[in-house]
């Protein structure tokens, strides 16, 4: 990175000013695309997943005290989209690929609660691959 994001940018920033918003996003964006290209291993998606985080962070920039709060919700907003990214994925390819002879069984999709078992499970299997990157990523 060639600059901080000092005291007044960040001030400007939380003003909506917008030249010091398309500096605050030029700080960040090598390592947000980054960070959500290695979680989910889709450039495109990556791209969409940081436009809708950064129009969640300007939304509620207002509410966010310290550059460590901006780091921190940035962060985490991406991770959550690329996690509901991973889980809907997930979801889909199990619809895609269970026959209605295999819901028959145990697994009723049209039961809410055989549902949820495969979305936990879906959601499990997320967070195990996570566990498994590489601890540059996910730091």
């Amino acid at each position: 990175m060639d600059f901080n994001i000092s005291p007044e940018l960040f001030l400007d920033f939380r003003s909506g000013d917008s030249k010091a918003e398309e500096r605050v996003f030029k700080f960040y964006c090598q390592e947000i695309t980054y960070f959500a290209e290695e979680l989910i291993k889709n450039e495109t998606e990556a791209d969409n997943i940081i436009t809708s985080a950064w129009v969640e962070l300007l939304k509620n920039r207002k509410l966010i005290a310290t550059r460590e709060e901006l780091d921190a919700y940035l962060y985490r907003s991406v991770s959550e989209y690329c996690n509901w990214y991973l889980i809907s994925n997930r979801l889909a390819t199990i619809e895609h690929f269970m026959t209605p002879s295999v819901w028959r069984g145990e697994l009723d999709f049209k039961n809410p609660i055989s549902r949820a078992k495969v979305r936990a499970k879906a959601l499990a299997d997320v967070y195990r691959d996570r566990h498994q990157l590489s601890p540059k990523v996910k730091s």
